[in-house]
């Protein structure tokens, strides 16, 4: 009895004991608590910025002892947020690395090969891409490079298969249908590119990608406030998307809805103002708003910055000529012509010239300013500037 009692009474001590040892487990310093917080966030990140930022200061607590494979890891990420910010030559260097540290890794070879492809060494690509699919025939995200590697060198065949391969591998691999939806737009089979992007977005309903690409096909196809009603979608879904917001006003312009048009392009320039293609386009939208005076504005900044010069200048002619300055309207079309003899073309075929679709409302005008220059053998460049210079005043 004595000795049952004694074991009695250890036992609930020992009990006690393995418990707290189970919850408090092995200590974690809190150097390693903050690489782990870093290797997640680089894990999580959504943008190349954050996929830079996290990635690198997880390197720099990535000591010998934690081993290569996952300093590879975070090497190969940064490469990617450099990659997606066409930092080529950044992505290429931790890349080599990250191959280095990990060899038998045939993810990074189809990784580097898609860097080489984007790089414009498609041979290089390709060559890195193939060895990949020899080390593992069955990864998804080499087929598809190699598909975009083929797309790119024109052999459209090739890029169909590997976007097949791609998608039997990984059904619901949404990237796969984006690329080859816009392969086959670029085949001319728009119907079966609209049916890849509606896959696109059952599986993204989100994908600013698939609303673009689908609203350049809707517009190619006459169905432009549909392709509004996508561009709009991505515009919400990407914030800040200079590129769909630019296509947008575009439209805009092209249903003469002036005041939508200009307001998204003055959201583009309010966040960049080097936009030079928003800025051309918001001269003429300007210009079909009746309010020459703004459009000058926007066509003497590209002009100072001598930047498409002869589109400007030709701008800056029916700008002035809506305003009542003739002198300086033949002055400005004579030096779009100097920069770009097309420009002397009749009135009536350069507004039809879908390549300058700014044209597209002036034709008149465009006549009467050629007429003018064919009558006054010169103007006057001092006189021009006097009366400018009144102008603005």
């Amino acid at each position: 009895m004595g000795k049952t009692k004694k074991i009695r009474a250890v036992f609930p001590a020992f009990v006690v004991a393995a418990a707290f040892l189970c919850a408090c487990g092995p200590s974690v310093s809190p150097e390693d608590q903050e690489f782990n917080q870093y290797v997640n966030m680089t894990r999580e990140a959504d943008s190349p910025d954050a996929r830079i930022r996290y990635s690198t200061l997880a390197l720099d607590l990535c000591t010998a002892k934690r081993g290569n494979k996952i300093r590879s890891e975070l090497l190969a990420s940064r490469a990617m947020g450099y990659q997606q910010k066409d930092q080529l030559r950044q992505a290429l260097e931790d890349l080599d690395v990250a191959i280095h540290l990990d060899p038998n890794n045939a993810e990074l070879y189809s990784n580097r090969g898609k860097l080489f492809s984007d790089m414009g060494d498609y041979a290089k690509a390709q060559a890195e891409i193939e060895y990949a699919l020899k080390m593992d025939s069955k990864i998804p995200h080499a087929h598809l490079n190699l598909g975009l590697n083929c797309e790119r060198q024109k052999n459209f065949e090739c890029a169909y298969s590997q976007y097949a391969e791609t998608m039997k591998l990984k059904p619901d691999f949404a990237q796969a249908y984006v690329l080859r939806g816009k392969l086959l737009a670029q085949m001319g089979d728009n119907a079966a590119a609209l049916a890849d992007f509606g896959d696109v977005l059952k599986l993204q309903p989100k994908s600013s990608e698939a609303h673009y690409e689908r609203a350049l096909l809707y517009a190619q196809s006459g169905y432009v406030n549909e392709a509004i009603n996508d561009l709009t979608v991505s515009i919400q879904n990407e914030r800040g998307d200079e590129k769909a917001r630019f296509m947008r006003a575009y439209y805009y312009f092209r249903l003469k809805r002036y005041a939508e048009s200009k307001d998204d392009l003055t959201a583009i320039l309010k966040l960049n103002t080097d936009n030079k293609k928003a800025r051309m386009l918001r001269g003429y939208v300007l210009l079909c708003d009746g309010n020459p005076r703004a459009a000058r504005f926007d066509f003497e900044n590209l002009v100072d910055t001598a930047d498409n010069i002869s589109l400007a200048s030709l701008g800056l002619a029916l700008a002035y000529y809506k305003e009542g300055f003739p002198d300086y309207a033949v002055f400005n079309y004579r030096r779009a012509v100097r920069v770009a003899p097309y420009f002397a073309q009749p009135a009536k075929k350069l507004a039809a010239d879908t390549k300058y679709f700014y044209l597209a409302n002036f034709a008149s005008e465009l006549a009467a300013i050629q007429s003018a220059a064919r009558a006054d053998s010169g103007v006057n460049p001092d006189e021009v500037g006097r009366k400018v210079r009144i102008s603005k005043e």
